[in-house]
């Protein structure tokens, strides 16, 4: 993913792998806590008709990780967010 800018550069860093033939993708790195960029993610994802199975944080620096907390927060079966009930621990 590219997302470039004053602030990450480039781009962002973010990387999604995935084997042939597997329905799961691995996310690492997720960004910025950027709406649009969390949606460019997951649009590749569904494009590649998989989920994401895994997300892997190669350092705590804002613009690879800030995202983290929402992007978990996403069903990643469906790409759509999902808020825990308060029966979930």
């Amino acid at each position: 993913m590219s997302q470039p800018s004053a602030m990450t550069l480039d781009g962002t860093n973010t990387w999604i792998l995935q084997d042939p033939g597997s329905n799961e993708a691995i996310v690492i790195d997720p960004g910025p806590l950027q709406e649009g960029h969390l949606q460019d993610v997951l649009s590749v994802i569904a494009e590649r008709d998989a989920r994401v199975g895994l997300i892997v944080l190669t350092h705590g620096h804002w613009d690879h990780a800030q995202s983290v907390g929402r992007f978990a927060g996403v069903d990643r079966s469906s790409g759509e967010s999902r808020r825990p009930s308060a029966s979930q621990p």
